[in-house]
């Protein structure tokens, strides 16, 4: 029951008197576990008697942003990024101070565990997680499980216990294929699949040479007998096929795919061996040695002696240096397992899969001058440097060290990001263009809901991230190669294209965005300047977008309309824009620096532009040089219009078209008999010739 106000002081604060901290009270909260991103509502008493109030989680201060709805009795803000957890503390401007009875503990990140069956059962028992930003669990949390099929036991709610974890059962009868779980405390969420995905299905790899260049291509035999080549550039239809539920291996035990007979012994270098002293371990253990090379020896045990076991005792042998399975190994041309790679067309609409073969952007450091970035994202945390905000409060006055916000106002550069260097092969979210390339975090908008930012501190930005000297900021260790702007306006700020002209200078390639106001002769600044690369946007179907803005000064073409990409509190979402289209070109060039670091940025804009893919009945005003390729770029066939965009193939003598934009062929019918390998493989384009050989089906 609410205690009842004394009558003298309610006569008293009628009179006008002053009762010190006596009227300001927190009596409850919305949750005393509220997620980074989320709402938080706060009730009680006399929050504006002497306004502002200012709220404090943990010692640390809500910004005034982040506050939003404040009556006398409720207080409604949004959790910012970092918040730790603690204590919540009312402060209002007289310095009355009034705090919560509970300390808070805030979600900062969510963990889920790998799915994996009760042997012989379709149930799959998880634990799941929920941490604070020290990492430390943060118990009596709600959480919200989902699944894309099966049903949870006890139900989909549960409760983290004091450790922080809550334990749950998927129960998957009947059910097959691919499902998603995730673990939700809004907006955070993470997510498990069923199993483990296993990677996107291919076909028969054949890497195919031309001397120097490889192309891997992979062989579909349909049940008809005719065969479908394609590259890396065929859109998957679906996610990755899951592999059957089984047990997680152990470390470094055999996996199924490897041969569980073979080993390889490595020696001391230490110990003065005779060849016929390399025979006393195996001959204790009955091994067959196949092959000898300097100080190894590929090995065969005999049947009936389990592999693991062999190389156990070896390992314990004071003459062996190591010993291990002989692991099968596959070519690095396989797509990245990553579960919503399939719904990225913009990926393999600039031909990057493909490209991956060549460069994967490492050594590269693309600068994302935007919003804030989610960095506590699972596809973002490890591509990230340490970064610098040009805009620390609402009007751009002052910088700071943290170009890092809350999720609220981190969803655009996050996105950009993502669209640049999402993390591959972790069985998780998006896969980036250039996935290997490192971003550097440049916050130029204010996390208020207009996103303000200015020519001045865009031009800072602009320096500093090129490794300029800035004045009130310190200098930055890691220079971009690429800057990204997906940002503009309609007036040239010469203070921005000086900053440019210093960042080009300095060896840097600008990328800027053409605008979203559909404006037939409306480049926006800087894009439009001379020395920087001006990309419009497509859609889907390869037209040009109707908010795309064209004209002069546009210079490529890139994808922009439902882009999927990373999204605050580690999930994805799509986003439309050439702000989308913009980081598909950037990192394109990230491509292609790694590939070869001399290139200047006017020759790598050359580059682009030279190998860019002009659609049927495009024109330079509405697509600049073309779509921007990232397999053209670097050196592999690709179409650049639809003169050059089918090349022949031939297998086992009969010749077929293959779409190099679809990366796909018509089917190639084969009699039985020639269905027998080796198959012999050509691909010709450009007076290229690359050919290889199918050793097997």
């Amino acid at each position: 029951m609410r205690p009842r106000v004394p009558l003298l002081p309610c006569l008293l604060l009628l009179a006008g008197c002053d009762l010190g901290a006596g009227n300001l009270r927190v009596s409850g909260v919305s949750t005393g576990t509220p997620s980074i991103g989320g709402t938080l509502v706060v009730h009680g008493a006399g929050f504006t008697d002497a306004p502002p109030v200012r709220v404090t989680i943990g010692g640390a201060e809500v910004p005034p942003a982040f506050v939003g709805a404040v009556t006398a009795g409720r207080i409604e803000l949004t959790v910012p990024a970092g918040t730790p957890s603690g204590p919540l503390v009312v402060t209002d401007a007289l310095g009355h101070t009034a705090a919560f009875r509970d300390e808070l503990h805030v979600i900062a990140s969510l963990e889920i565990d790998p799915l994996e069956a009760l042997p012989g059962t379709p149930v799959y028992p998880f634990t799941v997680r929920a941490l604070d930003v020290s990492g430390e669990p943060v118990p009596g949390a709600q959480l919200l499980l989902e699944a894309s099929a099966g049903t949870f036991s006890p139900g989909p709610y549960v409760i983290t216990d004091s450790k922080g974890e809550a334990a749950a059962d998927l129960d998957l009868t009947s059910v097959d294929g691919f499902v998603e779980v995730k673990v939700r405390a809004e907006p955070l969420y993470a997510a498990a699949y069923y199993t483990d995905p296993s990677d996107y299905p291919h076909g028969n790899e054949v890497t195919l040479t031309d001397g120097t260049t490889s192309l891997p291509v992979y062989l579909d035999l349909a049940f008809d007998g005719s065969v479908t080549v394609s590259t890396l550039n065929r859109r998957p239809a679906g996610p990755p096929v899951p592999a059957l539920a089984a047990p997680r291996p152990e470390p470094g035990s055999p996996r199924a795919e490897d041969d569980p007979r073979e080993g390889i012994v490595a020696y001391r270098t230490d110990v003065a061996m005779s060849s016929l002293a390399r025979e006393e371990p195996l001959a204790d253990l009955g091994l067959e040695r196949l092959k000898s090379a300097g100080g190894l020896d590929l090995v065969r045990v005999p049947e009936g002696v389990r592999l693991d076991e062999a190389l156990a005792r070896l390992n314990a042998d004071p003459r062996v240096e190591y010993a291990e399975p002989n692991y099968r190994m596959r070519l690095a041309g396989a797509l990245p397992s990553d579960p919503e790679l399939y719904r990225q067309w913009g990926a393999f609409a600039v031909g990057a899969p493909s490209a991956w073969t060549v460069s994967d952007g490492s050594g590269v450091v693309v600068a994302v001058v935007d919003t804030a970035i989610d960095h506590s994202h699972p596809d973002l945390s490890g591509a990230l440097l340490p970064g610098f905000d040009f805009c620390a409060d609402d009007h751009c006055t002052t910088y700071d060290g943290d170009p890092h916000a809350a999720t609220t106002a981190a969803e655009h550069g996050t996105h950009v990001a993502g669209i640049v260097a999402a993390a591959p092969d972790n069985g998780y979210g998006t896969v980036g263009v250039a996935p290997a390339a490192r971003v550097l975090p440049v916050k130029v908008f204010s996390e208020s809901e207009d996103g303000t930012t200015y020519a001045w501190n865009v031009a800072q930005a602009i320096r500093w991230a090129a490794g300029l000297s800035v004045d009130d900021a310190p200098a930055n260790p890691n220079p971009a190669d690429v800057i990204n702007l997906s940002l503009g306006d309609d007036d040239n700020s010469q203070t921005v294209a000086d900053a440019i002209d210093a960042a080009v200078a300095a060896g840097a390639v600008v990328v800027a965005a053409s605008g979203n106001q559909g404006k037939e002769d409306g480049v926006l600044y800087p894009a439009a300047l001379p020395n920087v690369i001006a990309v419009g946007a497509i859609e889907e179907e390869w037209d040009p977008a109707g908010y795309s803005n064209f004209g002069e000064g546009l210079d490529l073409m890139a994808p922009g309309t439902a882009v999927l990409s990373s999204n605050p509190g580690g999930g994805v979402r799509y986003l439309d824009g050439t702000s989308m289209a913009t980081p598909h070109v950037a990192a394109v060039a990230a491509l292609l620096l790694a590939a070869d670091p001399t290139l200047t940025p006017e020759e790598v804009r050359d580059a682009l532009a030279a190998t860019a893919y002009l659609p049927v009945g495009g024109d330079a005003k509405h697509y600049g040089a073309g779509v921007v390729r990232a397999d053209g770029a670097l050196g592999l066939p690709a179409p650049t219009s639809e003169a050059d965009r089918y090349m022949a193939v031939t297998v086992a003598g009969h010749v077929a078209s293959l779409d190099l934009r679809e990366g796909v062929s018509e089917a190639v019918p084969l009699a039985p008999e020639e269905l027998t390998a080796p198959v012999e493989v050509s691909l010709e384009h450009g007076g290229r010739v690359f050919s290889g050989t199918l050793e097997s089906w």
